[in-house]
């Protein structure tokens, strides 16, 4: 049951790593298509942001360039923002998947150690 639950966790945390990735690249396609779609030829829609934001945090590559000066430093602060927080989701997603291996681990050991003390008291009775 205990184990049940620590899987349930893991879960939601890989879940809300997901939620906050996708979040980052919504609010940034919605912040580039606002700033570009007057001046940028290359901009027509938010799907278009958002492909630029997907292969650009992603560090496959820009299929095209922010035109305005607000396009540009969104991008800067987009790119920060996903380097500081998707890490950090990940490293505490990491933190509790040790926690639970350990606690899986120490488990199977406790079972072990009793199982062993069960079969040593039996030896002594008999």
């Amino acid at each position: 049951k205990l184990r049940d639950l620590d899987v349930a966790r893991s879960v939601a945390q890989l879940v809300g790593v997901a939620a906050e990735a996708v979040c980052i690249f919504i609010i940034s396609a919605g912040v580039l298509y606002d700033l570009e779609v007057t001046s940028n030829d290359a901009v027509n829609t938010i799907a278009d942001t958002l492909y630029y934001c997907i292969l650009t945090f992603t560090g496959i590559g820009q299929p095209f360039e922010m035109v305005t000066p607000g396009g540009k430093f969104a991008t800067i602060i987009s790119v920060i923002v996903a380097l500081i927080v998707v890490p950090g989701q990940l490293a505490k997603l990491a933190t509790a998947a040790g926690v639970n291996m350990i606690s899986s681990e120490m488990d199977k050991k406790e079972g072990g150690d009793k199982d062993r003390r069960d079969l040593e008291e039996t030896k002594e009775a008999g």
